[in-house]
């Protein structure tokens, strides 16, 4: 007897999982193994819409999940839930979601667990997507560079070939990260950056050229 479609959660309820869905609602018809379910609360404050409201679940009170994808835009907090998740619901799945509109060479290129990548990207070959992480819209990304795990880059930001991004960094909108650099993890970078120089893991850098906030 064959098995319908696994019912997936989007995990978050603000502004990113709202996007999410709107991504999602353009994979669906092409991928018919999974069917949006409905968002959940993740325990942090949040205003949803009248839309959302009706759907809204909270991660304690489910019995059971069968599949989910991360809304959240705090990289630290990507983490923690992914790992929520994993203690209560050991046999869910975090599949990978690429917009149909994303490009990059599937062959010679990296797509780890859960890892999204929205409408407009465009990567070229020999990316390292790692797990959990999210490139946000009309991001670029350069040959052999690797995005770590629970990493968010958010839209429109360059990243050049052969750059390293640690885990759980947060690349800024519209920044811009040089070739061969290296970002450590837990950094941020602000949105407009240019980043000439590697940034040491934990550090927060902004500005053209970028500088360590003191």
């Amino acid at each position: 007897m064959a098995q319908g479609p696994m019912s997936i959660m989007i995990l978050g309820a603000g502004g990113l999982a709202s996007e999410l869905r709107w991504h999602l609602k353009e994979i669906e018809p092409l991928d018919p193994n999974y069917r949006f379910a409905g968002f959940v609360v993740t325990g942090r404050e949040y205003l949803p819409t009248s839309d959302l409201r009706k759907q809204v679940s909270v991660l304690n009170e489910l019995d059971m999940l069968e599949a989910a994808v991360v809304g959240v835009g705090d990289p630290m907090f990507r983490m923690h839930l992914v790992e929520a998740v994993v203690r209560k619901f050991p046999h869910a799945r975090f599949p990978s979601f690429v917009h149909p509109s994303a490009r990059f060479d599937t062959e010679t290129s990296r797509l780890g667990e859960g890892a999204v990548i929205c409408p407009g990207v465009i990567a070229t070959v020999g990316v390292s997507f790692e797990r959990q992480c999210y490139v946000n819209y009309a991001v670029t990304v350069g040959h052999g560079t690797t995005i770590g795990a629970f990493s968010v880059v958010n839209p429109n930001a360059t990243i050049s070939g052969d750059v390293t991004i640690g885990k759980q960094v947060l690349i800024g909108a519209g920044a811009t990260i040089l070739e061969k650099l290296k970002i450590g993890d837990g950094a941020i970078v602000g949105a407009g950056a240019v980043v000439t120089k590697d940034v040491a893991a934990g550090a927060t850098v902004v500005g053209v050229p970028a500088r360590p906030i003191r």
